[in-house]
């Protein structure tokens, strides 16, 4: 999956937000890091695949729940700070904060 990440950031810098000048033929090269997404989903698909079926006796909503609060948690205690700070800073008030 690493190498498959490196692959579609490298396609993206290649594809025109980052000025970077190569020559032809490495631009060729990395022009195939659209691949990259392929080998990415693929195998992410694997890994959800053995994670629910581990989980299988719990069930389909409890797999659910645990990644859920996995990823949402960790979300929120990064995200919470940085929009208060946001809207404090751009003078919003409490309508701004619950906008963003």
């Amino acid at each position: 999956m690493g190498f498959a990440a490196i692959l579609i950031i490298l396609c993206h810098a290649i594809g025109g937000a980052v000025p970077i000048d190569v020559s032809p033929f490495w631009r060729h090269i990395l022009s195939y890091g659209n691949f990259g997404v392929d080998v990415f989903l693929f195998l992410s698909g694997i890994g959800m695949y053995y994670s629910l079926s581990k989980d299988t006796p719990k069930g389909y909503f409890s797999w659910l729940l645990h990644r859920y609060l996995r990823i949402g948690i960790p979300y929120l205690i990064i995200a919470v700070p940085g929009y208060i700070i946001k809207t404090a800073l751009e003078g919003r008030g409490l309508i701004g904060f619950f906008y963003d």
